[in-house]
């Protein structure tokens, strides 16, 4: 998936709210508004998919630090892996996420934003294989 053939994107948060986006700026006004519900109620997992099951992509909002994952592979921050994990609301239930998993929000939405635009795992952050 090359720039010039961005495919419709579709965002789920939490299944709350299902939201298909056509352009990578109405992604990233679609992430803001749930950003800014994440920080006041919860951190979350958003689903974005492109109807490529091995391309499916998601991010955390509503912390300065958040998970990232793409394909089978997930971002890795700078924080040591410990035992200790975050919940994140995602779906009908949460996920744990290690403190290694998570990477400035700043570059996650840049990767996503990268995501979004090529289909391509994006380079500005480091990927490794899921456990």
């Amino acid at each position: 998936m090359s720039e010039s053939t961005f495919h419709p994107i579709v965002a789920d948060h939490r299944n709350k709210e299902v939201r298909t986006v056509e352009t990578v700026e109405e992604l990233d006004e679609v992430l803001d508004r749930w950003d800014a519900l994440a920080r006041h109620d919860e951190p979350a997992l958003v689903f974005l998919d492109v109807g490529d099951t091995n391309n499916h992509y998601y991010i955390g909002l509503g912390q300065d630090e958040v998970p990232v994952a793409c394909g089978y592979r997930h971002a890795v921050g700078k924080r040591p892996n410990s035992d200790e994990c975050e919940e994140w609301a995602f779906a009908n239930t949460w996920q744990e996420v290690g403190p290694d998993e998570l990477v400035p929000a700043a570059d996650a939405r840049e990767a996503t934003r990268r995501w979004a635009r090529t289909g391509e795992r994006p380079d500005n952050l480091r990927w490794i294989q899921d456990r």
